[in-house]
């Protein structure tokens, strides 16, 4: 039975199947999913819990094992089996599929695994649990999808929120989850009259950090050198990682490429910005720092943020945070950046 992460809440209102398979590799979604399982197993008596690590050299007869065994302390029993690659290799997708296919009445089941390959999915092991139980698949959100995940997020804490905020932040917390929920925690501690404004997740993001790289992104599209180059080192000092300071620039210039073709275009500022409802508040410093360099040598930075990205990584020789203090003096009206070269 194959259940959607936003349906397991309902589903665990209706009662527990004897197996659970948690796969994908969104982590906010991932161990959500497996909280919500454990607590509806606690909350209907399975209060011993068992975890079994199926690393490199696993006895896996440890898991009939403990299926089998009786409980001195409990009467209902949650065997947690932690799979990180999603490959049970052959002799564990035998002891998957004889437990899947013989479960205890007192005994669930809870596997976390790494993604499931495509043929993982057709075999014998997938299917015995398939049958037996549940598999809850999660993946990471698409941009377009996130808006509607964060009104949701909000309405379950009693907020709603306007397109605004929801756009702005969306643009924030792709490819980061956990970032969009801890920041709807903190505004619902933090607004008042039950409504996000764009004000409010700006503010709300302020008290996260001392900075974020979206302060970066609004100091270098003003092209203020001093600010940028105070973020960049508070980032640094709390720890930031480069990839996400990356990408937040990378986010920018993409976006300030597009609006900057559009206007060259002949499109008024305003129907350029429609499409980025987030930086109709940056539409001085757009205008500003089009100003310092068409849309065209804009687009040259995306080969050096990538030559970052590879040097941040270990992929490439180099210093990244110097990297980093040289291209964002270059966002800010320095020195051009050669095409396809990291500075």
């Amino acid at each position: 039975m194959q259940v959607r992460p936003e349906q397991l809440p309902g589903h665990l209102e209706r009662g527990l199947r004897p197996v659970y398979l948690v796969s994908g590799d969104e982590p906010l979604q991932f161990n959500e999913a497996l909280d919500a399982i454990r607590d509806a197993a606690r909350g209907l008596g399975f209060s011993e819990r068992t975890v079994l690590d199926a690393e490199a050299g696993f006895d896996w007869s440890r898991l009939a094992e403990a299926g089998a065994s009786l409980s001195l302390f409990a009467e209902r029993r949650l065997i947690e089996l932690r799979l990180p690659s999603g490959r049970p290799g052959a002799e564990g997708a035998r002891a998957l599929a004889a437990f899947a296919a013989k479960p205890g009445d007192d005994v669930v089941l809870l596997v976390g695994a790494g993604r499931i390959e495509a043929r993982a999915k057709r075999s014998e092991w997938y299917r015995a649990i398939d049958r037996a139980g549940v598999s809850v698949e999660v993946w990471p959100k698409e941009r377009a999808a996130l808006p509607a995940w964060i009104r949701d997020r909000a309405r379950t804490r009693g907020l709603s929120a306007s397109p605004e905020a929801i756009e702005e932040l969306a643009d924030r917390c792709e490819g980061n989850l956990a970032y969009g929920a801890q920041t709807v925690e903190r505004l619902a501690l933090l607004v008042s009259g039950g409504r996000i404004e764009i004000d409010d997740v700006l503010d709300g993001a302020a008290h996260g950090a001392r900075f974020t790289s979206f302060d970066l992104v609004d100091a270098t599209l003003a092209g203020n050198a001093p600010r940028a180059l105070l973020v960049l080192a508070g980032l640094a000092a709390e720890g930031e990682a480069p990839p996400a300071i990356v990408g937040a620039l990378a986010w920018q210039v993409r976006t300030i490429t597009r609006i900057g073709r559009d206007l060259e275009r002949g499109a008024a500022i305003d129907e350029a910005l429609r499409p980025f409802p987030a930086w109709r508040r940056r539409r001085r410093a757009v205008l500003a720092a089009l100003g310092r360099r068409p849309a065209a040598e804009w687009g040259a930075r995306l080969a050096t943020l990538a030559g970052l990205d590879a040097m941040s990584k270990g992929a490439v020789e180099g210093d990244e945070w110097d990297g980093l203090r040289r291209l964002v003096l270059d966002f800010c009206g320095g020195r051009p950046v050669p095409r396809g070269r990291a500075v």
